[in-house]
């Protein structure tokens, strides 16, 4: 077994045995992936990943090991295209874990006009994350996917579930416990000088139509994946 494959192997025993409780993924316009993840024992596990340089970084720090590989081989590459698409389902996987179905519920005031709208928002989105898959040669670099994935629960102790998605100028959080689902969206559209302050463009209460949501943000984060795997490998 190759050095690499030992690390990788360390990577996946934490996952297996070390419940997680945050988790994150970023991909800049720079080329370079990053993932961590917050266990139970208060530690943080990371690895990141640089397209340009193929260099591939880990950090697992209750084994006390860093290094940095160069990934000399086709083979290695695909071991990591692997590693990054198992973690991306990992974070699908936990939010399908949970029960969004609360048929017994009263909607929420305007919950079905905020179901769709934000369905309807998602439209152009989804268009432009498919049209990153481009790779003619006068694709423009400015359209590349620039990327943040952000799930688990945020402190240990909370009921509540996140799930945040950065992606061109939306940045979409999703908050839910058993009482129901939030959804807050930001549009970024003046990046350098937008303020956190201003009113969301959407921030609703799902309580009968949960699932619906998580349904429209699976089909977003499935777009992802495929323009993520095209962009990265």
């Amino acid at each position: 077994m190759s050095k690499l494959d030992n690390y990788l192997s360390d990577w996946r025993a934490i996952e297996d045995n070390l419940p997680c409780v945050w988790s994150g993924l970023q991909l800049s316009t720079k080329n370079q992936i990053k993932f961590f993840k917050d266990s139970t024992n208060g530690k943080t596990y990371s690895f990141k990943y640089n397209l340009d340089e193929q260099t591939f970084h880990f950090d697992l720090a209750s084994l006390f090991k860093r290094k940095v590989f160069t990934l000399k081989s086709k083979i290695e590459q695909e071991k990591i295209q692997q590693l990054l698409l198992d973690c991306f389902d990992r974070s699908v996987e936990k939010l399908l874990n949970h029960n969004f179905i609360n048929e017994d519920k009263s909607p929420q005031p305007n919950e079905e006009k905020n179901l769709e709208w934000f369905k309807t928002s998602l439209v152009p989105l989804i268009s432009a994350v498919k049209s990153t898959d481009s790779k003619e040669d006068n694709f423009d670099e400015s359209h590349l996917l620039n990327l943040e994935l952000w799930s688990g629960k945020r402190e240990k102790e909370s009921d509540f579930y996140i799930l945040r998605i950065i992606v061109f100028n939306l940045d979409i959080l999703m908050n839910y416990n058993s009482e129901g689902l939030e959804l807050i969206i930001y549009d970024k559209k003046n990046k350098a000088n937008f303020d956190y302050q201003t009113d969301p463009s959407l921030q609703a209460t799902f309580q009968k139509y949960p699932y619906n949501v998580v349904k429209e943000l699976v089909s977003l984060l499935n777009s992802l994946k495929s323009a993520l795997i095209a962009q990265s490998f």
